[in-house]
């Protein structure tokens, strides 16, 4: 298994790294909650609908925690905590939430371990490699799509 990418050139005019190329992730495809489920259900004794039940109720949960100020830790995934964001008032006695507060949002910070090498990793990304997606036409962010000159290294692992 590898995470795909496709080569984008930087086409920013002002940037200092404009005219490089750089790997963009590529997404193949989207596992749904029934798909997990059912993945899952091989690599364990738990049934299906036993694990879909279970991530249901995980999500009410979650929302009722991060609802009362709460943050939520699922040991080997991460945190997930609510941050606001808001206007400026010009003093403490004028702030107030409902003329302040623009909207919410959840912020999640994933579980971070440190390797052999003493490197923090996202555990989850742990033994991670990096592949060309199979057909790269390359994104050169302006709608358009060409071949790179050079070859891009199949299999070339992340640093």
């Amino acid at each position: 298994m590898s995470i795909f990418y496709r080569l984008k050139q930087n086409n920013i005019a002002d940037s200092k790294m404009f005219g490089k190329w750089y790997g963009k992730a590529v997404h193949t495809q989207v596992v749904s909650t029934a798909q997990l489920a059912s993945i899952m259900q091989e690599n364990c004794t738990v049934k299906y609908s036993d694990i879909q039940a279970v991530i249901a109720e995980l999500v009410t949960t979650m929302k009722r925690e991060l609802l009362d100020s709460k943050r939520v830790k699922i040991n080997g995934l991460g945190s997930f905590k609510v941050s606001i964001s808001s206007r400026g008032a010009d003093s403490a006695k004028e702030y107030n939430a409902k003329d302040c507060v623009k909207r919410f949002r959840i912020l999640f910070q994933p579980e971070v371990t440190t390797d052999e090498y003493g490197r923090r990793t996202h555990e989850l990304l742990r033994g991670a490699k990096a592949q060309e997606l199979p057909k790269n036409d390359v994104d050169k962010g302006d709608g358009t799509e060409e071949t790179p000159d050079a070859p891009a290294g199949g299999d070339d692992q992340n640093p």
